[in-house]
C-alpha cells in the first residue's frame, strides 16, 4: 500500500490543528486552559504475550478563563493520575486490555475502570494504530461518567524507514471521545502532535501540543493546551 496517503494525512492534521487555532478568536463565549502534562510510562513483560504498564500523569494549570481575557496567571497543581492495564496481544496486530485507574483531583478522589482493543498496522515507512477503549469514572461529588472513545495514532521516523536508536521521531494522535453522564451527551476531540526521541531500544522520550475540544456539543466548548512531555520505559 503507497505511502503518499499517510503523508497527505500527516499534512492534514497539521492544517487542521494550525486552522483551529488561527479562529479561536471567533468562539469569544469559549473557555480555555493551559498548562503541562508530563507523564511517566513503565512497560514490563509479564510472560509469553502478557504485559503490564503503570502510568503516573501530572496536570499543572497555569492560565484559564474565557477567550479574549488575560491570563489568570495562578498556578494549579491539579491532579494526579495512577493507571495499570494489563494487556494481552493476540497476534502481531492485535492488543486487548484491561485497566483500573485512580485520580487525586482537588482534595477529590476518582476511580476509573477501563477496557482497550487496539489494531496495530505497519507500513513501509510508518506505524499506525487504531485503539477502540471504553471507561467508566465513579466518584462521591459527580454521577458516574461512560465514555467511548477511538483514536487514530501514526508514527513516522524522521530519517530512514523505521526509528532506531538514537533517532527522533513525528508521532500524531487524533482522538474522539463519545461521554455520556447524569443523562447528557457529549463530544471530545483532541489532536496531540508529538516530536519523540529513542534513546534506547527501552528508553524513549515525548513532547508536543496536547489540544483538546471538550463539551464540543453543549454550547459551552472549551479549548485546552497542554504542553505534553512522556517518559517511556521498559524492561
Amino acid at each position: 500500500m503507497s505511502e503518499i496517503p499517510i503523508i497527505l494525512n500527516t499534512r492534514t492534521f497539521f492544517i487542521f490543528l494550525i486552522s483551529l487555532s488561527s479562529n479561536l478568536y471567533l468562539f469569544s463565549q469559549s473557555d480555555y486552559q493551559f498548562g503541562t502534562l508530563p507523564s511517566i510510562n513503565v512497560n514490563h513483560k509479564i510472560s509469553g504475550n502478557w504485559t503490564l504498564n503503570v502510568k503516573w500523569e501530572g496536570r499543572q494549570v497555569y492560565s484559564q478563563g474565557e477567550i479574549n481575557t488575560e491570563f489568570d496567571d495562578l498556578p494549579v497543581y491539579e491532579r494526579n493520575d495512577i493507571a495499570t492495564l494489563i494487556s494481552y496481544k493476540t497476534d502481531l496486530q492485535q492488543v486487548i486490555a484491561v485497566g483500573y485507574l485512580i485520580r487525586f483531583e482537588m482534595g477529590e478522589i476518582f476511580h476509573r475502570s477501563i477496557q482497550q482493543y487496539t489494531f496495530l498496522e505497519s507500513g513501509y515507512s510508518s506505524r499506525r494504530s487504531h485503539r477502540i477503549s471504553t471507561d467508566q469514572t465513579f466518584s462521591e461529588v459527580e454521577d458516574t461518567e461512560f465514555r467511548f472513545r477511538y483514536r487514530f495514532t501514526i508514527e513516522k521516523p524522521l530519517s530512514g524507514i523505521k526509528v532506531d536508536s538514537r533517532e527522533f521521531y513525528l508521532k500524531f494522535n487524533n482522538e474522539y471521545l463519545n461521554v455520556l453522564q447524569g443523562g447528557e451527551y457529549d463530544l471530545e476531540i483532541r489532536i496531540v502532535p508529538l516530536v519523540g526521541y529513542k534513546f534506547t531500544e527501552d528508553f524513549k522520550t515525548e513532547a508536543g501540543l496536547d489540544y483538546r475540544i471538550e463539551s464540543i456539543i453543549n454550547n459551552t466548548t472549551s479549548h485546552n493546551y497542554w504542553v505534553s512531555l512522556g517518559v517511556y520505559l521498559s524492561f
